[in-house]
């Protein structure tokens, strides 16, 4: 009968070697792999053949090879893609926030906040002795370059951090354009390796490491095809459709207000912009659009008020040579010096209004001004700088405790999915003998099938 007999149970047996030796061969490439970034462990899937139906009863035909699937967990892998997404943000205005606060200095030691009450100090000296016209006179000038040295000298270092982070913030829309050119050819030789329903599992976890590299940039959504592609979209934008990428470019835009903001967009004649949310990108581009130009502002404000309350008073005095003159000159931090005419002649620094000699009115009032609360405020110059200093510190003492967190969420969720789809060496070498005594014990079955035959044959002469 057609399906039993000695010859059908050497196909039984032929069939369960064959399993056996590619379920080895998987085996042989998870090891290979253990170390691979990336790669996801396969397993071979097995089912046991149809079975053949007979008068007496249904009998079995051995086993059948399904598929060669990888390991993978759909949730983990979009919560890492999304974790690590807001890791890439919190580290970059970490980062960010901690070169601000290098420049501007700590509470113990702030630069523009010291050479400020230097300046005023070196003022109320003069008050004391406002006939000396070399020393004290001398020392005020020379706190007063060094107050606009500094206020000169932190905006320089704010334009070039400025300028650093927009070069990052293009160098990071560079590597995303990268990335999703590799995914897009990626998802072609997947398209054309793909045999049927089974998908190539090596060019995926390749794809995947991509994505993957590509989520401390910017978070992302998927959507994944039948034939084995995925689309990328940011925000809503497409960036990859299978084989097609719309690749970025960086562009400046001016808004409400004359400021000049940097945005990421494709396409031609009506470019699409991409608002980023998350990633390595958000963050920088909060840093190049509104952190660091809020903080200059708030420089050149405060140079600004300190230039005009000094001037002010100063021009109100009268010397030996005449009225006095505005002490600085200049509209920013960045323009701030020195008025070279006083710089020139000593007599020009004012100390009273009515010239007299001993008249130190305009010089205690200068001096004074560093702890005196600004007409429209609630705060002192002295003040002003400070809070500015607080205020960094805060935020960036709040982004660094949110990274620290952030880490901590992103390694649970990737020791989740490594324990899903990392190779575990001792269950493969488990397998790897299990597999093998599966093999041996259907090469006795053929060994013995062979006796039996030989016996009827052999016998029948």
């Amino acid at each position: 009968m057609a399906g039993i007999g000695l010859f059908a149970a050497l196909d039984i047996s032929i069939s369960g070697m064959m399993a056996s030796r590619l379920a080895t061969q998987v085996v042989n490439h998870n090891v290979a792999n253990a170390n691979t970034p990336g790669y996801s462990r396969q397993t071979l899937q097995t089912a046991a053949a149809h079975p053949l139906g007979l008068t007496f009863g249904v009998i079995g035909r051995g086993v059948e090879v399904g598929s060669i699937t990888r390991q993978r967990s759909n949730f983990l892998e979009r919560q890492l893609v999304d974790q690590n997404a807001i890791l890439g943000e919190y580290a970059a205005m970490d980062n960010s926030l901690r070169s601000v606060e290098e420049i501007l200095g700590s509470m113990n030691n702030d630069r523009i906040g010291t050479a400020m009450n230097d300046f005023f100090a070196s003022w109320s000296d003069l008050a004391t002795a406002p006939t000396d016209e070399d020393g004290k006179r001398q020392s005020v000038i020379s706190h007063a370059t060094r107050l606009a040295t500094e206020f000169n000298e932190v905006d320089s270092a704010l334009a070039d951090l400025e300028r650093e982070a927009r070069t990052t913030f293009d160098t990071y829309v560079d590597d995303v354009n990268l990335l999703l050119q590799g995914v897009a050819r990626l998802n072609e030789d997947i398209v054309t390796n793909t045999v049927g329903e089974q998908l190539p599992n090596d060019l995926i976890d390749a794809r995947g490491q991509l994505l993957d590299e590509l989520s401390n940039l910017t978070g992302f959504k998927l959507n994944e095809r039948a034939d084995g592609s995925v689309d990328v979209s940011v925000e809503g934008r497409n960036l990859v459709t299978r084989g097609h990428v719309n690749e970025l470019r960086v562009e400046e835009e001016e808004v409400s207000g004359g400021a000049i903001v940097r945005k990421a967009v494709f396409g031609g004649r009506n470019p699409v912009s991409v608002d980023f949310k998350s990633g390595a990108l958000a963050g920088h581009q909060e840093v190049v659009n509104s952190k660091l130009p809020a903080l200059r502002e708030k420089l050149d404000a405060l140079a600004v008020d300190l230039m005009d309350q000094v001037n002010s008073l100063h021009r109100q005095g009268v010397t030996t040579v005449g009225s006095g003159l505005d002490l600085f000159v200049g509209t920013s931090a960045a323009t701030m010096v020195v008025n070279p005419a006083v710089m020139s002649d000593l007599r020009h620094l004012a100390t009273g209004r009515s010239g007299a000699a001993g008249d130190n009115e305009i010089a205690l009032a200068i001096a004074a001004l560093g702890n005196t609360v600004q007409p429209g405020t609630d705060r002192t110059l002295n003040d002003h700088y400070a809070q500015m200093i607080v205020s960094v510190a805060t935020d960036r003492g709040t982004y660094e405790s949110l990274r620290e967190g952030q880490i901590a969420v992103v390694e649970t969720v990737r020791t989740r999915l490594d324990s899903e789809r990392g190779v575990n060496l001792d269950e493969e070498l488990a397998n790897l003998v299990m597999y093998q005594r599966t093999y041996e014990a259907n090469a006795r079955m053929i060994r013995a099938i062979d006796e039996m035959l030989d016996t009827l044959v052999n016998g029948m002469i």
